[in-house]
């Protein structure tokens, strides 16, 4: 804890030492190792602070044409527990700015949600069992009163098993996920309101080089209403990732849903171009 205390003060006191020493040539460069010093702090601490912004463009419904967009903005904060156990604290954030034809432009700044989450990795090695293995259990809070009302619910627990496996530069990851909604009694709407979401997820991805990268994330979704109303989507999200360095990547990907049962196509979406989302995606580590 007093490595921690030590280093949050060395971030918080930067501005005003550079401030401090105006026209000193060598300010910049204290500065930058002053930074560099409590980075370092914080990480032997067993802190982490990654920022994840995705732009998501949006689309008019009608003609198809980009019409805005949606800045969704991860924070999470990894505390290492042990080697193997962590604990991480995530507030998202999103802004969006959208503009309809014939209709006045909308904007919208709130704090999505709030997530926490408890990790145990570790628990198979490739090395000794032929894939790495881990486990999480997270619960989330909708902080957002409008996305309560929508979803009608204040938030969900979910449990998650992970597993991969690499080849060179190919990696193959998995994850089994099991979501049980926080429900309130939407009269007249059980037929929406989300019970239970169950989910899975291949990962392949394959290294082009050391700062390049392309991957195929595909999923099955299963929701099921109060109601007992099943349906399923299957999603494929292909992507391309440059990293720059070690603490900041950038990535573009698509999402398309490709197959569905619920819009009397026998399982193939009708609109699959149409309600594709297309993002751009910033990662940053701060320490």
């Amino acid at each position: 804890m007093k490595k921690i205390l030590t280093g949050l003060v060395c971030l918080t006191s930067l501005t005003a030492f550079a401030q401090n020493i105006p026209g000193n040539p060598g300010a910049v460069n204290t500065s930058s190792t002053a930074v560099t010093d409590a980075r370092t702090t914080l990480k032997n601490a067993g802190l982490n602070l990654v920022v994840d912004s995705v732009l998501t463009m949006e689309k008019d419904s009608n003609d198809n044409e980009f019409r805005g967009g949606t800045l969704t903005v991860d924070m999470p904060l990894s505390y290492k527990l042990t080697d193997k156990d962590s604990f991480r604290i995530l507030p998202e954030f999103s802004l969006s700015r959208v503009h309809q034809t014939g209709e006045a432009s909308t904007s919208a700044t709130k704090l999505s949600l709030v997530e926490g989450r408890y990790k145990r990795g570790g628990i198979l090695v490739q090395d000794k069992h032929g894939i790495n293995g881990s486990a999480e259990i997270r619960g989330i809070y909708v902080t957002d009163v409008s996305d309560r009302n929508s979803s009608y619910s204040r938030g969900l627990g979910s449990v998650r098993l992970n597993a991969g496996r690499t080849w060179g530069k190919f990696s193959l990851d998995a994850t089994l996920r099991q979501d049980v909604w926080e429900r309130r009694k939407p009269s007249g709407h059980e037929d929406k309101a989300v019970k239970y979401l169950s989910r899975l997820y291949l990962a392949p991805a394959y290294s082009i080089t050391d700062s390049w990268a392309v991957s195929v994330l595909a999923f099955y979704n299963r929701t099921t209403t109060l109601n007992d109303r099943v349906s399923t989507k299957y999603y494929v999200a292909p992507s391309v990732a440059y990293t720059i360095n070690s603490d900041v990547s950038v990535a573009a990907f698509a999402e398309f849903v490709p197959f569905k049962n619920n819009d009397g196509r026998h399982g193939l979406a009708s609109r699959v171009t149409k309600d594709a989302t297309y993002n751009l995606e910033l990662t940053a580590t701060v320490f």
